[in-house]
């Protein structure tokens, strides 16, 4: 992803191209190229909605600099084009949707404690979901890869579906086992009906959708158990 925001970052002319593409292909939602900041989840969010809305005209704009001759763009255009890079793209820009509003919630100028604790368990309990069922923008990504055999009108190569499912559940697992060392206790999944209804209560206040079909997972107690079952 940086390879990629700094390749159109320093040349105007690529990054003129690139808005053309965009153009051409109906796409009414330019968004610009962000620099990712591993530390800071609202920007890493920027960076991965960035090359989400303009991947169709990386594809094509890379492919065609690659065809005149630029060795960077070749070998760019044969990471972008993969299956495991616009996977794993759309699967972040499920996964940051929901730490944004965790980050979001610690930015606030007068940050209400008692929202803290539930605003952590409800984080956590959404995180667990998305290891059994995939987010809105993966589903799509997979429902219309599958149907029409291409994705935004690119064909993504080295198509490995186990693969990425491994990756994405192994960032899911690790991310929650962040989650719940930087707040111990915190982060359960077993949760009485009555405590995950006072969750499903605040999200909605906030605007935020319930888990669909009102579903959540007791697969372990604390993250901490699932660590120690992993062992």
């Amino acid at each position: 992803m940086n390879n990629t925001y700094n390749y159109f970052e320093y040349s105007a002319a690529r990054y003129g191209r690139l808005r053309e593409l965009n153009k051409v292909l109906n796409n009414d939602d330019i968004v610009s190229l962000k620099q990712p900041c591993s530390t800071r989840w609202l920007s890493l969010n920027k960076a991965v909605k960035g090359i989400y809305q303009n991947w169709a005209a990386l594809c094509i704009q890379l492919e065609e600099d690659a065809v005149n001759g630029n060795a960077t763009a070749s070998g760019l255009q044969k990471d972008v084009t993969r299956y495991s890079f616009i996977a794993m793209t759309c699967f972040l820009q499920d996964v940051l949707l929901i730490m944004d509003r965790l980050s979001l919630t610690f930015q606030q100028d007068d940050v209400i404690l008692s929202t803290i604790k539930p605003m952590i368990e409800s984080t956590s309990t959404e995180l667990y979901s998305l290891i059994d069922n995939i987010g809105n923008t993966e589903r799509e990504f997979r429902e219309i890869l599958g149907n029409q055999g291409n994705y935004m009108g690119q064909v993504p190569t080295y198509i490995d579906e186990a693969a990425h499912t491994n990756v994405r559940e192994g960032f899911l697992r690790s991310l929650i086992s962040t989650l719940d060392s930087r707040f111990p206790g915190m982060a359960k999944q077993e949760m009485p009906e009555s405590k995950f209804q006072f969750l499903m209560e605040l999200q909605e206040q906030n605007g935020v959708p319930a888990l669909q079909g009102g579903k959540f997972y007791k697969h372990h107690t604390t993250v901490s158990d699932l660590q120690k079952i992993n062992c």
